[in-house]
């Protein structure tokens, strides 16, 4: 290399100065000169930070005598070394080598990986379809046992209906015989006569027993009706205004009976201006008498307590009891289906452990929760929750429905008959025989005509040349189904006016009362209150079964709405005065519960009875006293106190 002060100015291979000295003269040729004469003036020059592909793509760029030269390396253009050419490619074929044995070794694991992840993905396909097969097995597994659990639950639906037939006759001869034996046997015997008294006694507790044991049965195949409906979702919820402190009151007068027998004391701290929620009164004075009954159940001595208070936004209720308490272990049990804690050979539970399953179906709809605190012999307390916020609940004005419903009652009652027909004639239509026997000597003993149907055919049949005041309807029947029996008659023009009664085991009241159908007893029923109801519909004929419902509150409106229209009224609604007069003369209702300030506001009686000639009008008002009845309202029926 040669080099002017540190700078390379050319290249002098050895190869290159043999080459020109062995030629011809070449030393005399040369000799003395400068060493210029055989350098190469135009070597290649190179950074020494460039790379050592480039490098050797630059050196093998050139022509081909100039291949192998040496490479000059220089920084900032002053010389640093030299780099042979023959190294450089020994060097990149090292390199390349080494990295062909990387990529080679990298194939490989690369291969491998494919291999694994082929094999992985092999495992994972197969355990895919183990898993899908396992869903599957599951999924059948699943709708087997909902499969199970539907039979199971029309099992007890369709056993429990077999039983309420033939319990409505036990039940319901059970309670003639002993009207019977009480009000013309007894009295006839011999009081002297100490056989013959020994005889009345024991027959009257035997009879006695029969009854209470034939009730206790009833309300056993109820549980399990109940929890049948809710879990096939067919259970009839109702929503309506309702008190908590009323639900109290009701439930505790119904298991007064219970605490006097054990010697117990019920107290009662219910604060009494606890707002009104809309709710299914029924059911939830149903789920207070569960929890009093179980309070009296597992306590011999002390009292139970029954609180109703507000309690973070919610109705809480509790009831306490100084009982025997709950184990830890039974907790979670207790709300368990078919579930009784305690031990069953000496603390003999009774029922059939549907009680508080049913309780928790009734709060958890209404959109609360029910739990349990109890440690073992201190007692334990039951408490559940309403809220009181999210579900729409109106600030209502209570008013006293049962009043207005008296009233009602009291003048249909009182009222002249409608269209002609045999008034004491009834239609008894059941497939059991038994149950038309009961039925005929009970409403025969109360100076009704019975003319009895075995199916739904039949008593079509005789209602083409027969008018009944009443028809009595089972629901299932051959041939022809009770509700279908109701809908052919409504459809009839010459028998729409005739009132209807269900009288079954099958429950379906919602449908029955949009068919139209009058009153719905579920089997069996309570005697004097089936009577009850008969009488007030063979007085009510159709022309005074329509009323009219007057207030500038939707709600309130819905609530006498839907609480009539269970009585088997037709009711017409009307939110203002123009509608109330529009409808009144064209409905021309028997009745107009009427809210008493609109009516006063707007003159309302005075304009119906004398300006729009509907003089047979009944009024009763709603939300005054008494004693503010308007002009022309009868002075022996005034309007309803709120």
């Amino acid at each position: 290399m040669v080099a002017v002060e540190r700078k390379p100015v050319g290249l002098v291979m050895s190869l290159h100065l043999d080459r020109a000295l062995s030629q011809q003269y070449g030393v005399a040729l040369y000799h003395k000169k400068p060493v210029s004469y055989v350098m190469d003036p135009e070597p290649l020059i190179i950074d020494g930070e460039t790379p050592v592909e480039m490098v050797a793509g630059m050196a093998m760029s050139r022509e081909k005598i100039k291949i192998y030269d040496h490479i000059i390396v220089t920084e900032q253009t002053l010389l640093t070394g030299i780099v042979s050419v023959q190294e450089l490619l020994l060097t990149l074929a090292a390199m390349q080598n080494k990295r062909t044995m990387e990529l080679v070794e990298m194939t490989g694991q690369l291969q491998k990986e494919v291999e694994d992840r082929q094999k992985a993905e092999h495992a994972l396909l197969k355990s895919k379809k183990a898993t899908e097969y396992m869903h599957q097995q599951l999924a059948k597994a699943y709708d087997r046992l909902r499969e199970v659990d539907k039979m199971k639950t029309d099992f007890l639906s369709t056993v429990s209906h077999e039983l309420r037939t033939p319990l409505t006759s036990v039940l319901g001869f059970a309670e003639m015989v002993q009207l019977k034996l009480e009000e013309v046997i007894f009295p006839k015997m011999d009081p002297e006569d100490k056989k013959a008294q020994r005889a009345i006694n024991t027959v009257s507790r035997n009879v006695a027993i029969i009854h209470k044991e034939s009730r206790r049965l009833t309300a056993l195949i109820n549980d399990v009706l109940d929890i049948a409906k809710m879990e096939a979702g067919k259970i009839e919820w109702k929503s309506l205004p309702l008190a908590v402190p009323e639900i109290c009151r009701q439930a505790a007068d119904a298991t007064m009976a219970l605490f006097a027998r054990k010697h117990l004391q019920l107290r009662m701290e219910v604060q009494r201006d606890l707002p009104e929620l809309l709710g299914d009164p029924d059911r939830l004075v149903q789920v207070v008498i569960n929890l009093l009954s179980n309070a009296v159940k597992f306590t011999d001595a002390g009292h139970v307590t029954l609180r109703a208070r507000l309690d973070k936004g919610m109705i809480r209720v509790d009831v306490q009891d100084t009982g025997m308490g709950i184990r830890p272990e039974d907790k979670d049990k207790v709300f368990e289906k078919f579930k009784q804690v305690g031990d069953t050979l000496t603390d003999k539970p009774t029922g059939t452990g549907l009680g508080l399953t049913i309780c928790k179906q009734i709060v958890e709809h209404h959109g609360g929760a029910i739990w349990v605190e109890s440690e073992p012999g201190q007692g334990a307390t039951f408490s559940f929750t309403l809220p009181l916020e999210g579900h729409n609940q109106p600030k209502i004005k209570k008013y006293n429905l049962d009043d207005v419903l008296k009233r009602i009652h009291d003048h249909i009652r009182h009222s002249p008959q409608g269209p002609d027909g045999d008034e004491k004639l009834v239609l008894v239509v059941d497939d059991d025989e038994s149950i038309r026997e009961y039925m005929r000597q009970l409403l025969e003993e109360n100076n009704y005509q019975v003319m009895e149907a075995e199916d739904g055919l039949q008593a079509l049949e005789l209602l083409q040349t027969h008018r009944p005041a009443l028809v009595i309807l089972d629901v299932q029947m051959p041939h022809m189904t009770g509700l279908d029996v109701a809908a052919a008659m409504k459809k009839n023009p010459a028998l729409a006016y005739i009132p209807i009664v269900i009288h079954s085991v099958e429950g379906n009241m919602e449908e029955g009362y949009k068919i139209g159908v009058d009153r719905y007893f579920t089997k069996p029923v309570m005697q004097k209150v089936f009577l009850q109801e008969v009488s007030e519909l063979v007085a009510a004929r159709p022309s005074n079964k329509k009323i009219m419902v007057v207030d500038e509150s939707a709600a309130k409106v819905q609530a006498f709405s839907q609480v009539l229209t269970t009585q088997g009224y037709t009711v017409i609604e009307a939110m203002n005065v123009e509608a109330c007069c529009r409808l009144a003369e064209q409905e021309k209702p028997v009745i107009i519960v009427v809210n008493a300030l609109l009516a006063r506001r707007h003159d309302l009686v005075k304009t119906l009875r004398f300006e729009k000639g509907l003089e047979g009008i009944y009024f009763i008002l709603i939300g005054e006293a008494r004693k503010a009845a308007l002009p022309g309202q009868e002075a022996h029926r005034p309007g309803v106190q709120a």
